[in-house]
């Protein structure tokens, strides 16, 4: 990895150009501690912060490995709070832990939704102990595809690999001595190890969102204590369908649905934040050979770490 400087951010020598299985090098940040962050201004001042952000009782906080479905939930979420049954402006990373400054999280009215990729070990230890916290997981495989496609897309990474070789470079991380911000198996992992102790911590699946909405948002609701009644499950549910969020979601600031040609975002031609939100679409991409070692080290890790139960899950073999 060689560093590159930019002028316009603090944490220039921070940034690297790491390479994937077939030599094709994406852009990112790294730390001592965590590396493959997004390239953006002043990250890791925010993901150092987070640990001693100031916890009110009654903030949420939602974490799901990127690409699991962390839209989906935050839009379920900000409606049950603000009881509300149609789509918001609110744009879910003005709540993103990575994204913006403690002054800003600290300016937010009560209940505070604050939502990260970021491993449990960076979280606020009060958190951890006492706040609500959801918890979306989906099929790694779906993740890693999905995680592809928002790389080779978006500009700040700098990435015209092909899957081949993003696959390769994923199935690296095993051998790594430093965790990374896109290692499903060092960060999702954990957080469901931590849930079986952690009764404030509730596990969401993106693929029951997907086949048995209603009674995902009726599990969330009462999870962070905001019930309701059946016919607002049900509209809750309906508004926020993957198409639905594709066709409809609008924010103030950011455009996520679609490419477009004078903004900074999105390479011309990709999908935009909104893909394709399908179960399965893995094995459009992964390859017999690639889809058995992946099994192997899935299947691994489950073993050691005593998840069993929680890895299968899904028919994710």
């Amino acid at each position: 990895m060689a560093n590159l400087e930019s002028k316009y951010d603090p944490e220039a020598a921070s940034v690297v150009r790491t390479v994937d299985g077939n030599g094709d090098e994406m852009t990112v940040k790294y730390m001592d501690t965590l590396i493959g962050l997004s390239n953006v201004p002043s990250i890791i001042g925010r993901v150092d912060a987070f640990a001693t952000l100031p916890v009110r009782n009654d903030d949420i906080f939602l974490f799901a490995f990127p690409r699991s479905g962390t839209h989906l939930v935050f839009e379920i979420i900000t409606l049950l709070l603000n009881n509300k049954t149609e789509l918001s402006t609110l744009p879910k990373q003005d709540y993103q832990i990575e994204l913006v400054s403690q002054d800003h999280l600290n300016n937010l009215p009560s209940p505070r939704l604050i939502d990260t990729h970021l491993p449990h070990q960076f979280f606020p230890k009060e958190a951890l102990q006492h706040n609500k916290i959801v918890h979306v997981s989906r099929n790694p495989k779906d993740a890693y595809v999905s995680y592809y496609n928002l790389a080779y897309g978006m500009k700040l990474f700098e990435y015209d690999g092909k899957w081949d070789g993003y696959f390769e470079m994923i199935m690296g991380y095993q051998n790594q001595k430093i965790l990374d911000y896109s290692d499903w198996f060092g960060i999702v992992l954990p957080w469901w190890k931590l849930s079986e102790n952690h009764p404030n911590i509730l596990n969401v699946y993106y693929e029951d969102i997907v086949e048995e909405p209603v009674s995902q948002v009726q599990r969330i609701a009462e999870h962070i204590g905001n019930p309701k009644d059946g016919a607002t499950y049900q509209k809750i549910a309906e508004a926020t369908t993957f198409h639905s969020m594709k066709t409809k979601k609008r924010v103030e600031g950011f455009d996520l649905q679609f490419n477009t040609d004078e903004g900074d975002v999105w390479k011309a031609g990709t999908p935009g934040m909104y893909r394709k939100g399908q179960i399965g679409d893995w094995k459009n991409y992964f390859t017999v050979s690639q889809n058995e070692r992946f099994n192997a080290v899935y299947q691994c890790a489950m073993m050691h770490s005593g998840l069993q139960n929680i890895g299968n899950r899904y028919e994710w073999k």
